[in-house]
């Protein structure tokens, strides 16, 4: 199995990365979520089918191993870890390699 995904959105009406002082606006939300950012994934996937006519109290099995390779990259929403002048920070990004292994029996 082989999936590539790539997913972008707009920042929200009420979002910002910075606001210039307290109750700026009546609605104030920091979320990456809610920012401008883009995605981009790739799944490769094998899957192995065993006992298929069954065996003991297995009716049949299988097991499978994925790997996933996601990147995310925000457009507006700055990494408050690293240090830097307000406004100055860089952007965030983060990526991630994700192994997933399954063992399924039917019984």
């Amino acid at each position: 199995e082989v999936r590539s995904r790539f997913y972008s959105q707009e920042k929200a009406d009420f979002y910002s990365d910075l606001f210039p002082r307290q109750q700026a606006q009546n609605f104030l939300a920091r979320d990456k979520e809610l920012s401008t950012f883009s995605s981009t994934s790739i799944r490769v996937g094998l899957t192995y089918e065993f006992a298929p006519n069954g065996w003991r109290f297995v009716d049949k099995g299988s097991v499978s191993l994925f790997y996933d390779r996601m990147q995310f990259d925000y457009d507006d929403f700055r990494d408050l870890t690293q240090p830097a002048a307000p406004g100055d920070e860089p952007l965030y990004d983060l990526s991630a390699d994700v192994l997933q292994i399954f063992l399924s029996i039917w019984f």
